[in-house]
């Protein structure tokens, strides 16, 4: 715990007002507009099917990472030393990081989605590469912020990529019913009547 608060303390050495207020915009876009975001972007130019899944996952997600903040119920950081400034406030507990879920889920599915498509693997490549930046940004940023210990960031991947295991293992079935019942949608569709 004692490494944890001195790494915090660290980063925000480095703290300045511009830098701040970067930290604390991109934590409030990072999390539920982000995922808004990929949401619509796989609505709209992918796959249906991917965008109503990840929504799924991603609410799932959202209440079982609730849950365990209420059953745990641990201080964030600046409670718990007067060396840690509180630069955006959160609500709830420390313990997971909520960010730290929801941007592991963000880069699994869109990792996910980037390996099964026609890209090449240079392309692969470097969306995932980015895919990890993004990672260890949020690690940074939420640290920085005062508002996680580097156990609740963790604790949030790791509970994501627990999550989502199965969900991926599921998804070709949850695709064959969503394409069952699409498909009778359309047959079902009784054609316009032309007035003559």
């Amino acid at each position: 715990m004692k490494f944890e608060i001195d790494f915090i303390v660290w980063l925000q050495s480095f703290s300045s007002p511009v830098l701040d207020v970067v930290a604390k915009v991109t934590s409030y876009l990072f999390d539920f507009p982000m995922t808004l975001l990929v949401a619509i972007l796989l609505f709209l130019f992918y796959k249906k099917s991917y965008a109503v899944y990840f929504a799924g996952v991603s609410a799932f997600s959202a209440g079982l990472q609730f849950l365990l903040k209420m059953l745990f119920n641990r201080p964030r950081p600046y409670l718990a030393s007067e060396s840690i400034r509180n630069i955006y406030q959160a609500l709830g507990s420390a313990f997971p990081s909520g960010h730290s879920v929801t941007a592991m889920g963000i880069a699994l599915f869109v990792g996910f989605v980037v390996v099964k498509s026609q890209l090449d693997n240079k392309q692969k490549g470097l969306i995932c590469s980015g895919l990890v930046v993004y990672l260890l940004f949020n690690l940074l940023n939420r640290s920085y912020l005062g508002q996680h210990y580097l156990t609740d960031i963790f604790a949030g991947f790791a509970l994501m990529v627990m999550i989502f295991i199965p969900f991926v293992l599921l998804y070709p079935k949850f695709e064959a019913g969503w394409n069952k019942f699409f498909l009778k949608k359309l047959l079902d569709v009784t054609p316009p009547t032309i007035i003559t």
